[in-house]
């Protein structure tokens, strides 16, 4: 889960960069294939040039951005306290929702860079001819974030969570701004089904077509 993605890296649990160094027959995977760099978590997060991070925090930009806010510079802390950060309205207000937002955007976008590197390395092989085109990363982000838009929806439901049920309002806050077609929405839009984020996926061209 995004959760346990975020405590493992915050407690330093993946096997990365320099704990293989030291491990006979294993020290090429303390290295970046790609780069040809020591791999790191900060590494694969934000510096790695391989297909993954740059596409996906551009998709992250571009729906922090609809929700009206100014996407801030990318860092290992700002990632790992993504739960503190403290957005304020125009009134210089605690803006709750956005808060909330961000820690969602945040963390998943940085669980979805964590997995598709496992696939490219891992998975296969760190072949560059089966690296994944931008229509896959960008369509399994946009599948996490929209099944995490539907989850929260139906947590609000009060008959199945009964006390343990989401606020109806906090979903709402997190997510107003950056739904697809708001205006064709109803005003308690979680009780509705079809409900998309505002970014349309990608088709897949070549070889994945």
């Amino acid at each position: 889960s995004t959760r346990d993605f975020m405590w493992r890296c915050l407690h330093q649990a993946y096997k990365i960069g320099g704990y293989w160094r030291n491990i006979p027959t294993y020290e090429h995977y303390a290295v970046c294939q790609h780069c040809n760099v020591d791999e790191s978590m900060e590494h694969v997060l934000l510096e790695c040039s391989a297909p993954g991070q740059e596409v996906l925090w551009r998709l992250a930009q571009k729906l922090w951005e609809m929700k009206g806010y100014q996407w801030p510079e990318m860092n290992l802390g700002r990632i790992f306290a993504c739960s503190l950060a403290d957005v304020k309205n125009e009134d210089g207000k605690s803006d709750q929702g956005a808060n909330r937002f961000f820690r969602i955007l945040i963390s998943e976008t940085a669980h979805q860079i964590w997995k598709s590197r496992c696939t490219r390395v891992i998975d296969r092989g760190n072949d560059p001819t089966r690296y994944a085109t931008e229509a896959e990363l960008h369509n399994k982000w946009l599948h996490c974030i929209n099944s995490r838009l539907r989850t929260d929806a139906l947590l609000t439901d009060t008959k199945k969570y009964g006390s343990r049920a989401l606020n109806i309002r906090k979903v709402m806050n997190t997510w107003n701004g950056v739904l697809k077609d708001p205006e064709n929405l109803p005003d308690i839009w979680v009780w509705q089904s079809g409900f998309l984020v505002g970014i349309p996926p990608l088709r897949p061209t070549g070889r994945n077509q």
